[in-house]
């Protein structure tokens, strides 16, 4: 009689054991993504993306080339993800800065994010948005996952801004605005991208930058009585 219990516990051993066995080969397997991923940005960002191969990852990380690919099928997996985990953290990093009702202020806010993360982390930063053109094809390719929409967030918020800015007619042009949204997403890469690419490049700080840009756009679009502090 006293033989149902103890299989019962067996059994329920048996599974705990198995559980834990499965967690373990999880970690493992994500410990190891996250070791290819960190190889293939290094490379990426030393020697750019025409260096990297599954060999050098594998070199890089003391691993048989065969080992990577039971984790990613080609070089253009792993650049695909790493410009997903680039867009995921540049998104999450600016998010915060869009939380104001009123369309200009959250538009200086947002880009006064964006000057910051790209001066905080610049190799993410060209890494995403300054790549050689084959990484971007790669990350375009129909062989991978499409680009996150994360990439394209920054331009969403700053379009809404300015929808929002010409449906309470707060604007001095007929300009549209996403051709409003592009020209100042583009004068921030610009700023930010100059400094990352040549630091040492005799030119204003990028904070002195960032506002002569936004007061710029403050008096070209804006009409004169929605300026307000900002």
């Amino acid at each position: 009689m006293m033989l149902a219990p103890a299989r019962n516990r067996a059994a329920q051993d048996f599974r705990t054991t198995s559980m834990v066995s499965q967690e373990r080969k999880d970690r493992r397997k994500r410990a190891v993504r996250e070791e290819i991923i960190d190889a293939a940005r290094d490379i990426m960002l030393r020697e750019g993306y025409s260096a990297l191969s599954m060999r050098r990852i594998a070199e890089a990380i003391g691993y048989a080339p065969s080992t990577l690919y039971l984790y990613f099928r080609d070089r253009e997996e792993i650049a695909n993800e790493l410009s997903l985990l680039g867009y995921k953290a540049f998104r999450d990093y600016l998010e915060p800065s869009t939380g104001d009702a009123d369309p200009w202020a959250r538009l200086c806010a947002l880009a006064k994010a964006y000057q910051r993360f790209a001066s905080e982390y610049p190799e993410t930063y060209r890494l995403i948005f300054m790549g050689e053109p084959k990484f971007v094809q790669a990350i375009s390719s129909k062989r991978v996952e499409p680009t996150s929409a994360d990439g394209q967030w920054v331009l969403e918020q700053v379009g809404a801004a300015f929808v929002q800015l010409k449906s309470s007619a707060r604007l001095n042009t007929e300009r549209p605005p996403h051709l409003l949204a592009e020209t100042m997403w583009l004068s921030l890469h610009g700023i930010v991208s100059m400094k990352i690419f040549y630091p040492d490049f005799p030119m204003s700080a990028p904070d002195a930058l960032l506002d002569a840009m936004l007061e710029g756009f403050r008096h070209g679009i804006l009409k004169p009585a929605t300026h307000g502090a900002r």
